[in-house]
């Protein structure tokens, strides 16, 4: 069984360090995660065997690693464990995950600090106009980023199987437009500041293989009554379709705008990744596009979206009852 204790220390250790990674750590961790997830390769991971096992699903990231650091050592509500058919114990998820006893899915958007970040982009782009692209406010950036890359690759390692992070449209490092990816900019060029930083900071080398992870990650994760993404499904898609993960899927399941995908793209998906009884009583869940409050309601209540970036909180997805948005999503 894996050292909750060393964990403990690693994770706190990327969760707050203000250095960068050395080059040579951090291919050896991204590395590590890729031999893990070669054997996981295509769009869907299928959750469905571990019937028994409560899901906890985490909104998009940006760079956001106390978020993460702090989910790991909270503890399930106590009403929430006693609503299992299996007793859950109190303890830290980082425990239950070391135990095998719960199920952690993140929906991507591993980099870029957004809205929250966005003087020091406004800074660091003045510099990058100027040909510094490695400046101090693009250090401080990229030390959230890869801190939070750090602590999902030391995760997916020995968890691969129940720790499962999901490609979101920021899973992009070479910035580049393809293969259902676009170039991403907001509020400055981030996309291409973080590439011409790593370039500078880490070389080629090191840009090519998390952009190798990068495509080993899935699409959606199911479970038996729930599906998760990173976005809205843009149309209807089959299973087939889903796994190959031709370019027009990833984008529609990582891209889609609100009010840009068809009707019923949701409940038809479902029934094709969990068949037509399972997806009666089952729900959606994405992330991507911001919401007030707690969460937005889409098709007709069927996809609920959860991604408010100002708050720490996820969804409880118990395997034994149907998800309430109204009480299963909570602030860690």
């Amino acid at each position: 069984m894996a050292d909750y204790r060393l964990f403990q220390q690693v994770l706190e250790q990327y969760a707050t360090t203000s250095l960068l990674p050395v080059r040579d750590a951090l291919i050896s961790r991204i590395d590590g995660a890729v031999a893990a997830l070669e054997c996981e390769r295509g769009g869907v991971r299928d959750l469905t065997s571990l019937t028994a096992l409560p899901l906890v699903v985490v909104p998009d990231l940006h760079g956001r690693r106390d978020f993460l650091y702090s989910l790991l050592f909270w503890h399930l509500p106590a009403s929430f464990r006693n609503a299992q058919k299996y007793s859950i114990p109190d303890e830290p998820l980082l425990s239950l995950l070391i135990e095998g006893l719960v199920a952690i899915v993140c929906v991507g958007d591993i980099f870029h600090s957004e809205g929250r970040g966005k003087e020091r982009w406004l800074c660091a782009y003045s510099d990058y106009l100027k040909g510094n692209v490695t400046s101090y406010p693009m250090q401080e950036e990229m030390c959230e980023n890869l801190g939070l890359l750090q602590m999902i690759l030391l995760l997916q390692m020995p968890f691969s199987d129940i720790f499962v992070c999901l490609k979101g449209n920021h899973e992009n490092i070479l910035n580049k437009n393809g293969g259902g990816d676009y170039a991403f900019r907001k509020f400055a060029e981030e996309g291409e500041q973080v590439r011409a930083f790593m370039l500078e900071t880490y070389g080629e080398e090191v840009l090519q293989k998390i952009w190798q992870w990068e495509q080993l990650l899935p699409l959606c994760a199911i479970s038996k009554n729930c599906v998760i993404s990173h976005g809205e499904p843009a149309r209807a898609y089959t299973m087939d379709e889903i796994v190959s993960m031709e370019s027009d899927v990833v984008a529609g399941l990582t891209w889609t705008r609100n009010g840009e995908a068809e009707e019923g793209s949701v409940v038809q998906t479902m029934e094709s990744l969990l068949g037509a009884e399972r997806a009666r009583d089952a729900v959606w869940i994405a992330g991507h596009r911001p919401v007030e409050g707690r969460y937005a309601l889409r098709q007709n209540g069927r996809l609920v979206q959860i991604h408010n970036p100002w708050k720490q909180q996820v969804a409880l997805v118990s395997a034994d009852h149907s998800f309430n948005p109204k009480t299963d999503i909570l602030e860690v």
